[in-house]
């Protein structure tokens, strides 16, 4: 668990980037006071490198334009201007305290305000909600670094107010206790759980964006967004497993989660993973994952990879080369073969963590044995795709070193029958690769054309 032991906030030095250090003194020297925020000040006392740096101060957002020479008002209504410093972009948002937030999401009015506390006091978690510059140090009004000390992620005041302000706020609680090994607070849990059907008024791309950062993160923080009842509202097929168990007694639904926390690769891993035992291991298929992440708003590039995963199905592979060739043959290449592997080895990972929840000695040997010998098998495999790259063994019909125009040259009309001469080709070739030469295969095409009469 990332936490830190602070006892003096005083003691805090945090070393800000030029460019935001130039921001405020600019600030500064216009009769104004700025200060960095937010999930910058976390990171940096985390010891971790922030991803970026925000900025609130004082002064107007009109007044904000004036000061710098290149701004951009992104969110000029709610007080939030762009500076662009050296082709950097950097948010600047002056101290506000928002009204009530009707549409679950945006506040229905601002009031400017020029005092930093008011703006802390609107901010979603505690360690969130802290402020620094050089001249006053650390500002934390809510007990960040308390929280940090503590490792857990508490909102700031009432937690109902803060989730009904913004719903996604409930995932994006979830998701700092995967990225950060946290704890969420009691109160701050509760109110989730009551809360959590306001999710469906946040669009699904802001969800996903919340949920691929989970999964990435911890995929086991998959347990708390079923315990907090928001699973049901993101992918319901997964919280349909809970308490559903296979022929051997395995736990559906836990499965599919380790087998998303064990998967190495991105996020259509990830997903596939996830996906895999309620597509394989049952029969209850009411979408397609291609639905199911379209509608989540995957873009078509993962939804591609994780569908072909998926469809691909558990499939034997043996530790032999030819099987290999034709397996990456059907893949395209060897990235693709080895992203299924990835989910494989994750379901004989996750099967290996929860046989200790078999009750039936017998089973949990088969099991154990079975998925040990399946985990050294993936891990020859991989050794011969790499020999098979490194060798520049030739296992799809682009690698020939003919073409259909060879073939077309021997009198064969353009069609089909010139995709199946390659490809009956391609097979003796899988088997050796020695073959792999022009003058051999014209021969071997010929052949084809000799006696098995392609006109």
């Amino acid at each position: 668990m990332e936490k830190v032991n602070i006892l003096d906030i005083s003691d805090i030095k945090i070393d800000i980037p030029k460019d935001v250090e130039y921001i405020i003194e600019e600030f500064e020297k216009n009769g104004f006071e700025a200060f960095a925020v937010g999930g910058c000040i976390r990171d940096s006392i985390l010891g971790r490198i922030p991803n970026d740096w925000d900025i609130t101060t004082d002064a107007p957002p009109d007044k904000i334009a004036s000061i710098f020479e290149k701004t951009v008002d992104t969110g000029i209504e709610h007080g939030t201007v762009t500076v662009i410093i050296d082709r950097k972009c950097y948010e600047v948002t002056t101290y506000r305290i928002d009204g009530e937030y009707s549409d679950g999401r945006h506040p229905d009015s601002v009031e400017f305000s020029k005092n930093i506390e008011d703006d802390l006091k609107r901010r979603d978690f505690t360690i969130n909600a802290m402020a620094y510059n050089y001249k006053r140090g650390l500002v934390d009004i809510s007990g960040g670094i308390e929280d940090l000390n503590k490792g857990i992620i508490r909102c700031v005041g009432n937690p109902y107010k803060r989730f009904e302000e913004d719903a996604l706020r409930m995932m994006r609680a979830i998701r700092f206790s995967a990225q950060l090994g946290f704890e969420i607070e009691t109160d701050t849990k509760d109110a989730i759980k009551k809360l959590s059907s306001s999710i469906e008024c946040i669009s699904k791309e802001r969800i996903n964006t919340e949920f691929v950062k989970l999964i990435m993160s911890d995929a086991s923080q998959i347990y708390t967004l079923g315990e907090c009842n928001l699973l049901t509202y993101i992918i319901e097929e997964i919280e349909k497993l809970k308490g559903v168990k296979d022929f051997r007694g395995l736990d559906l639904y836990r499965k599919s989660v380790e087998m998303c926390r064990l998967c190495e690769g991105g996020a259509a891993e990830k997903m596939a993973a996830l996906m895999w035992t309620y597509y394989i291991c049952t029969n209850n298929k009411e979408r397609k994952i291609e639905d199911i992440m379209k509608a989540l708003r995957f873009d078509n590039k993962t939804v591609e990879k994780s569908s072909y995963i998926i469809n691909y199905g558990a499939r034997n592979i043996y530790i032999d080369r030819v099987d290999i060739k034709k397996h990456l043959n059907r893949f395209g290449n060897a990235d693709k073969f080895n992203e299924y592997l990835y989910v494989r080895e994750a379901e004989m990972k996750a099967e290996l963590e929860l046989i200790k929840d078999v009750q039936f000695s017998h089973v949990t040997e088969i099991i154990d044995a079975f998925d040990n010998e399946g985990l050294y098998v993936i891990s020859e495999i991989r050794k011969i795709i790499d020999d098979i790259k490194e060798k520049g063994e030739c296992f799809k019909v682009s690698e020939l070193e003919i073409t259909g125009k060879d073939i077309i040259k021997m009198g064969i009309k353009p069609g089909k029958q010139i995709g199946m001469i390659l490809e009956e080709i391609l097979k003796k070739v899988i088997k050796n690769p020695e073959m792999n030469r022009k003058d051999t295969l014209l021969k071997e095409a010929e052949n084809f054309v000799k006696f098995q009469k392609y006109v």
